[in-house]
């Protein structure tokens, strides 16, 4: 059988078509680079974040690093991780020059400049000398100042001078500034002197970013402290992966002053659980004690020895376990016998810890379990009114005194300047106290 192939016809059926190219939009997630031609310099960079920073940064392309610190390399999972870098061909350079002096400040940001031009400034440096108001020392302050305050003056002046254009210029703040913590008032101040340099350089169009951390997790100062499981300021430590992320992100916006916490989320069964037995062992586990009942009962948590950090967690622990709000002296007299009565009241009554503050007083049997509860810690501040524990008045006068220029005091983050009323009678000037009320907006902390 033949088959027969002809021929194909093809005719041009419709007329041609302009086809004009039109942009699709479409959602993306950003993602940080850095320029492979450009110098990253990190001050204090040997730190545990430093490092963490430095390796983030090589990731992203970052090929020419420079780190400083006044006590140079000192550890050996320090000198790993440079030599690391250096097999993968990322040039390291390690410096100890002081950016607390401006001739160092200098000499550093043209050492980098040589090398390629300057990208980015990060100022991880501090040191922490914690004490209550009372203890503090003008050396503590100036100490804490120059690592913060001081350096990133400097560090600001000479990159307007040595390197305009600069693609980020950040400096590593912290919660206490924003927020407030005890024990740190010089930490606190020195962050804030920082995030106003760079708010300053945010208004003049420079690159100027702080970031208010909260503990960190796995590095740093407050893992080799007290670990990554403390609650601190109703936070716990964020892990520094979850920083890098958020860290990301606050490189590609624009506001000058940006913060990062965990919030601690409690379950409603720990309070519950609470009990006579493991409130000691609770105590000996932030104060490094295995076996409390080697303790003398009489013994204050201020004879054991607890500094800023310890009393911040213990303060926590009483107000989350046991709705018991104590003030710093009063926690410092608190002695082991109180707390073992605190622990066997609430064994009894079952008392529950709410996860927010009510401003209507409890009924029933939970304000009754309260009360014993309080009754079982000398000193507590039973005897506060509601409307000092939750103020109603913006502005109140706080002494008696009409002449003179007027003092305004500003309580802390816990909201009452009723704390300072003692202080207040012994200043011969008209103070007046300046209040957080419930009709103020806190959808943000400035």
């Amino acid at each position: 059988m033949k088959c027969r192939i002809g021929n194909s016809v093809i005719r041009d059926e419709e007329p041609q078509k302009k086809i004009v190219p039109t942009p699709v939009q479409f959602k993306a997630l950003s993602r940080t680079t850095c320029n492979p031609e450009k110098s990253y310099v990190i001050v204090g960079g040997l730190g545990g974040f430093g490092l963490e920073l430095c390796q983030w940064l090589v990731e992203r392309g970052a090929r020419h690093v420079v780190l400083t610190s006044r006590s140079g390399l000192k550890t050996g999972y320090q000198k790993l991780c440079v030599n690391r870098w250096n097999m993968e061909n990322i040039n390291i350079i390690v410096s100890n020059l002081n950016a607390t002096k401006m001739d160092d400040t200098k000499a550093l940001l043209t050492m980098a400049a040589e090398i390629k031009p300057v990208a980015a400034i990060f100022n991880l440096a501090l040191v922490l000398r914690d004490a209550f108001m009372e203890n503090q020392t003008v050396e503590n302050f100036k100490e804490v100042c120059e690592s913060k305050a001081t350096s990133t003056l400097n560090l600001d002046v000479a990159s307007r001078e040595l390197c305009p254009e600069l693609d980020w210029f950040v400096c590593f703040s912290s919660v206490s500034c924003g927020r407030g913590n005890a024990g740190q008032s010089n930490y606190g101040y020195a962050n804030s002197v920082m995030e106003r340099i760079c708010e300053e350089r945010s208004k003049e169009g420079l690159s100027g970013l702080a970031i208010q951390w909260g503990a960190i997790g796995d590095v740093g100062v407050i893992e080799a402290a007290v670990g990554s499981d403390v609650v601190i300021g109703s936070t716990i430590p964020q892990r520094i992966n979850s920083c890098l992320t958020v860290l990301d992100k606050f490189l590609q916006q624009y506001q000058p002053i940006v913060s990062s916490i965990v919030p601690y989320q409690q379950s409603d069964t720990i309070s519950q659980k609470t009990s006579k037995r493991n409130i000691l062992s609770t105590i000996g586990k932030i104060f490094g004690i295995k076996d409390m009942s080697a303790i003398n009962p009489e013994t204050s948590l201020g004879e054991l020895g607890m500094d800023s950090l310890m009393s911040v967690e213990v303060k926590q622990f009483l107000e989350r376990d046991f709705d018991l709000v104590l003030a710093m002296p009063e926690l410092r007299q608190l002695k082991l016998k109180d707390l073992k009565k605190l622990g066997g009241a609430c064994e009894k009554t079952k008392t529950t810890k709410t996860s927010e503050f009510k401003t209507k007083p409890a009924s029933g049997s939970t304000s009754k379990s309260n009360a014993k509860v309080a009754e079982k810690i000398p000193g507590h501040f039973s005897s506060l009114s509601s409307k000092q524990l939750v103020p109603v008045e913006p502005i109140i006068q706080m002494n008696s005194v009409k002449t003179g220029i007027p003092l305004f005091m500003v309580h802390s983050i816990e909201g009452s300047v009723a704390m300072l009323n003692s202080l207040a009678q012994l200043i011969n000037l008209p103070v007046y106290g300046i209040q957080c009320t419930p009709e103020a907006p806190s959808e943000s902390i400035e």
